[in-house]
């Protein structure tokens, strides 16, 4: 692939369900303030990215984020970093299916897509869940006739993504009232809510894919010039527009149309524009332009998470082959068909990836979970950038991070202040996951490693 070609992979993830609804929800916990929490989130994917792109341009393979912590921890580290990795990819192909349904479900009520619990919409069953295992299926598809399909389609999608988000901000200008900065003051649920949001309303989750061009770096041409710039190309460009979308959507709330006291923004997320906020942002102008294109929008609520979907099946895909060759999986995920897809390690991300539609999950219920798992195993940069020039100081590096002795602590440190900003509840569930996945890793590579028997007596 070329620089273009895995730069959009990486942007249409990037662009995928999270401009649909990371803007309500950022706004829901902070205010206006949102607007801050984007740029705070920006810059600490940065300070996560830099590592990754010297380790990433030394050794460009299929799956590299599961990879490196083995080959410069070990065998346990890299369990349990490739284990939260893989999990948290597991899920992203399905919170892409389920902004699909979320926006339709609400744009059509008839269909019986969704259905109210505990005040939140969620998958009804059987036709919303039904739904979704179709679309995860279509994203199968696609995946498994080769990557070179995938790119050349995604090319064309992903301009798609860029052009209906950036008329988006700039039509909802025309809606724009300045007082609804003000109204409740800067920062309403006061200063230290910016950083819990960038954890748990989407930000985190939506920049994170950036990830991208480092699992399908095994596949680029020129890694020396390709994994840079794709890095960073695909956090700054998105982020331009993030943060153009949310200051045009916060004074585009029209807050008698959602339903809900003026200034109260934290009533957002449960009031009418929930399940889909710009719909339900441009529909509310009287501006008749903004209402026609509410028609394009939802098309766009198909196409943008459904893109992000195929793509972040294909990279869950490629960690899942990158587990198998360190030991972690069975060999059979490292199985190619005649397009070169791991197309075993394809159809087991797929099939488990639509058991997250079981517990009938909400988008922002699954986004704050997703964002930990991935931070967790994004920070392991950080550590393995020193251990691979310290113990491989031969290896060539077409790029070379300067000054990698503050760089690189300082990406541990953003990393782990999005795990610590993502709240107790959010951690706990992490940590019961890594402890489960220790029992497998024991289970697995005890009789390996000579510690027990593989069957008693």
């Amino acid at each position: 692939m070329t620089l273009q070609q895995v730069l959009f992979l990486a942007i249409s993830g990037q662009i995928g369900s999270g401009w649909l609804f990371a803007v309500l929800t950022a706004a829901g916990i902070t205010g206006p303030s949102a607007v801050f929490s984007w740029l705070i989130g920006g810059g600490v994917i940065l300070l996560i990215a830099l590592a990754w792109m010297e380790v990433g341009a030394a050794l460009p393979r299929s799956g590299a984020i599961v990879r490196y912590p083995y080959l410069t921890h070990g065998g346990l580290t890299g369990w349990i970093m490739g284990l939260t990795y893989w999990i948290g990819n597991l899920s992203l192909p399905a919170i892409e299916a389920l902004a699909v349904i979320t926006y339709l479900g609400g744009a059509f009520p008839g269909l019986d897509l969704l259905q109210v619990k505990d005040g939140v919409s969620v998958l009804a069953w059987p036709t919303g869940i039904l739904t979704g295992i179709g679309i995860m299926a279509l994203f199968y598809l696609i995946n498994a006739f080769g990557v070179r399909l995938l790119s050349e389609a995604n090319r064309w999608v992903t301009w798609w993504k860029i052009l209906v988000p950036v008329t988006t901000f700039v039509l909802l200008f025309f809606a724009f009232n300045s007082s609804n900065f003000t109204v409740s003051g800067l920062f309403p649920s006061g200063g230290g809510s910016v950083f819990e949001t960038v954890a748990i309303s989407g930000i985190a989750f939506t920049l994170t894919s950036f990830r991208g061009v480092l699992d399908f770096s095994g596949e680029v041409v020129n890694p020396r010039r390709t994994i840079p710039l794709g890095t960073i190309g695909c956090i700054l460009i998105p982020l331009a527009i993030y943060v153009a979308l949310q200051i045009a959507f916060i004074g585009a709330v029209n807050w008698h149309d959602a339903g809900v006291s003026v200034g109260d923004w934290s009533a957002l997320s449960g009031s009418s524009w929930a399940d889909g906020p710009l719909l339900h942002a441009l529909r509310a102008s009287s501006f008749a332009a903004l209402g026609a294109f509410a028609s394009v929008l939802l098309i766009d609520a198909v196409i943008s998470p459904g893109a992000a979907g195929y793509v972040f099946l294909g990279v869950t895909a490629r960690v899942g082959f990158g587990l198998s060759v360190h030991g972690y999986f069975p060999r059979a995920f490292q199985k190619l068909n005649k397009h070169g897809i791991p197309w075993v390690s394809t159809l087991v991300s797929f099939a488990v990836g639509c058991l997250f539609f079981a517990p009938s999950p909400s988008w922002a219920r699954l986004a704050g979970f997703i964002s930990t798992s991935m931070v967790l195993s994004a920070l392991m940069a950080a550590v393995c950038l020193p251990v691979m020039r310290r113990h491989a100081p031969t290896l060539p590096r077409p790029f070379v991070l300067r000054a990698a002795g503050f760089w690189a602590p300082a990406g541990f440190c953003a990393a782990a202040a999005l795990i610590y900003w993502a709240g107790f509840l959010t951690l706990i569930n992490l940590t019961v996951l890594i402890f489960a996945g220790l029992a497998v890793y024991g289970a697995h590579y005890g009789p390996h490693r000579g510690w027990f028997d593989a069957a008693p007596g």
